[in-house]
């Protein structure tokens, strides 16, 4: 049976660790990210570089309109992340999600008008 003293030094060593992992979000994420959305309404895929100064800029595919997607947007430096199909675009999307200490890039998508969502996942290349 563990004392009192050793649960101490795991509860604090599972600390450390933690907040190390979560002190990496903040390292550089900078890179080109290839993923999938997915949706009842919509589906694809996106190919998103993040730039060293925090901007977004991209393609995409759109499998059910069979439309190209532009995409431009921002990261900040806690991994959050925005991205949208530019203005004037056949099919208005948002991406909001998050690029995680592992650079996995997650989140949720919705149209303009909130007709149709879904959630997005990718990959640093």
């Amino acid at each position: 049976m563990f004392n009192r003293k050793t649960w101490f030094i795991a509860f604090a060593a599972i600390l450390i660790f933690s907040f190390a992992s979560f002190a990496a979000v903040e390292g550089d994420l900078a890179g080109k990210y290839q993923g999938v959305f997915t949706g009842a309404g919509n589906y694809g895929v996106f190919h998103i570089t993040v730039n060293p100064d925090g901007s977004i800029n991209g393609t995409g595919q759109s499998q059910i309109y069979s439309r190209d997607l532009v995409f431009q947007g921002r990261v900040s430096s806690d991994g959050t992340t925005e991205f949208y199909t530019v203005e004037g675009a056949d099919i208005p999307m948002y991406f909001n999600g998050r690029i995680d200490f592992m650079k996995r890039l997650l989140g949720r998508w919705e149209y303009q008008d909130n007709s149709s969502w879904g959630s997005f996942n990718g990959l640093i290349q």
